[in-house]
């Protein structure tokens, strides 16, 4: 099983970058692009 991570970003480019670099890594990546639906993320 993928370790997940949430990223909360919202400069688009920046979120796309993280998200691309870290499922390279193996990781399962989920982007929210406010903090509040950040926090509401499972």
């Amino acid at each position: 099983m993928k370790t997940h991570i949430l990223v909360v970003e919202d400069e688009t480019q920046i979120a796309r970058v993280l998200k691309i670099e870290l499922e390279y890594e193996g990781y399962q990546v989920t982007v929210e692009h406010e903090g509040k639906k950040g926090l509401e993320s499972e």
